[in-house]
């Protein structure tokens, strides 16, 4: 569970910039909070992440430091950067190689409350068993349709 300030803001940031679709948000009048759940793919099949916005708090949330980030898997980390970056996300650490080893591209970008997200390259020779999942709606690794856009706008191609 992420608590958030403004749960519009963060729907709109999930559901627009990272694909997934909010599958369910219950309001708990008794309790003054909402919870929303987003992910990939069918309820059944899916890990989801929930937000919750109190609402009567007002003050931004501290992160602490015993959540570090979450990670999704992307096709193209530098095309959906460009993307990204061209829509206003925060883009934390650029599109490049692992620092320490690991053999594949990541970034990481923020969410509306600073949550910090990995983007990490598919490089496993699955890439095109993940677009036909993708395709077929099936947990796919970050929207299929946002990384064409993004390739589109930067001359990199997609399957």
């Amino acid at each position: 569970m992420i608590r958030v300030q403004d749960l519009e803001k963060s729907i709109d940031f999930y559901t627009r910039f990272l694909g997934m679709d909010c599958s369910r948000r219950i309001d708990y009048p008794k309790g003054r909070y909402t919870v929303a759940m987003l992910g990939y793919g069918y309820d059944f099949q899916r890990s989801e992440i929930q937000l919750t916005q109190n609402w009567d708090r007002t003050e931004p949330y501290d992160l602490g430091n015993g959540f570090g980030h979450f990670v999704i898997q992307v096709l193209d980390v530098h095309a959906l950067c460009r993307y990204l970056e061209s829509e206003g996300v925060k883009i934390t650490r650029p599109p490049g190689p692992m620092k320490f080893g690991g053999g594949h591209n990541m970034a990481f970008i923020e969410d509306p409350d600073g949550y910090r997200i990995e983007l990490a390259e598919n490089r496993s020779g699955k890439t095109k068993n993940v677009l036909k999942a993708a395709l077929s709606n099936w947990l796919p690794p970050v929207v299929l349709h946002l990384l064409r856009r993004a390739s589109r706008r930067s001359g990199v191609k997609t399957a």
